[in-house]
């Protein structure tokens, strides 16, 4: 294999003069490269809206960000560099405390002082924040279904499911409108119910209820029971209560059918004839009439109705102290009848 030398040169100083000549032109821009983009790095000039309505979230809070504040903030001709990361935003609460830059429903209807700061150039520029709730409650309603005799109260066709962002503690208000249905096979009129629930920055939301009372028909009914001492006991004869009130109407569930169940067509009334047994005693017939306006069924049914003296007299056997002679250790005396009273009669043999 051959062999190949290689030598080496040592620049010359001629070469020397040309790098450095060069080095000289280059260095001029360069620094005015590097000027020039330092000096737009750190260039900001803002400007902060006076005073921004923030509605909270569905979470009740909002984040207060710089574009909601500052006038044109994305501009990069304005702030550079800018966007998300360029600028703190900071929130004072009425104590001037710095709260970070998320406000919630503690605030509603405050006006807090709002500090956007660029990081780069530190320029502080400074605006208001006015806290809103404008979220409207949600509600749901759900239909219900009572007997006809039944009162439609909440308690028992039950209340609308409510919820807000904010208020845990909302108002319910309801606004009835019956529609009798005239003798409809299934029901004797409606409901509708409608509820609106508003919370405490007066956002109001509405839905309606149907409620549906139930027909009834006269053999539904329950017939008042006799107080006769085989059905049930008698009325004792000390201030008996003979009124249906006590001794009952017909009804359905326990809720009478009166004159004033005005839903169920069914009208109610009743006679009353009265049996003196003795003095204190009687027997009450009472007599009621069913009529079923929309069928015509009329019923009639006697309830018996005792009242009795079960309690005989009372004697007052109270023992006498006498006084007798103390020579002959005898007295004449006259005995009066004993006392007798009696609860009910005034004819006592």
């Amino acid at each position: 294999m051959k062999k190949t030398n290689f030598t080496l040169n040592r620049p010359t100083s001629r070469m020397n003069s040309l790098v450095v000549s060069h080095c000289c032109r280059l260095l001029p821009l360069l620094l005015v490269f590097l000027f020039s983009n330092s000096a737009i790095a750190q260039y900001c000039s803002l400007s902060c809206n006076d005073n921004v309505q923030v509605s909270l979230n569905q979470n009740c809070e909002a984040p207060v960000t710089y574009d909601m504040i500052l006038e044109d903030g994305d501009n990069p001709a304005t702030c550079s560099p800018n966007g998300v990361q360029a600028f703190v935003v900071s929130v004072f609460d009425a104590d001037g405390n710095d709260i970070g830059n998320v406000v919630d429903g503690a605030y509603i209807g405050q006006t807090l002082v709002v500090k956007v700061k660029h990081w780069a150039t530190g320029n502080i520029c400074w605006g208001t924040i006015s806290i809103e709730d404008k979220q409207m409650p949600s509600i749901s309603c759900t239909d219900a279904h009572i007997w006809c005799n039944e009162f439609p109260d909440p308690s028992l066709t039950g209340y609308p499911t409510a919820s807000d962002n904010c208020d845990n503690s909302l108002d319910r208000t309801y606004v009835d409108e019956f529609t009798n249905l005239d003798c409809d096979d299934d029901y004797s009129g409606v409901i509708r119910r409608t509820w609106t629930v508003c919370d405490d920055s007066g956002n109001c939301n509405s839905c309606d209820q149907y409620i549906y009372f139930d027909r009834l028909t006269i053999g539904d009914l329950v017939i008042p029971r006799n107080y006769d001492d085989i059905d049930l006991p008698a009325l004792n004869c000390t201030n008996p209560n003979t009124d249906p009130t006590n001794t009952g109407y017909p009804g359905m569930h326990g809720i009478n059918v009166d004159a004033g169940s005005e839903h169920c067509e069914i009208n109610v009334t009743y006679e009353d004839l009265v049996i003196d047994v003795c003095e204190g005693s009687y027997k009450i017939l009472r007599n009621w009439t069913l009529v079923d306006w929309c069928t015509g069924e009329i019923v009639n049914h006697t309830q018996v109705i005792k009242v009795l003296d079960k309690q005989g007299p009372t004697i007052d056997c109270s023992d006498l102290d006498l006084a007798a002679s103390p020579w002959s250790c005898e007295a004449a005396v006259t005995i009066p009848a004993a006392p007798i009273s009696d609860n009910c009669g005034t004819t006592i043999e």
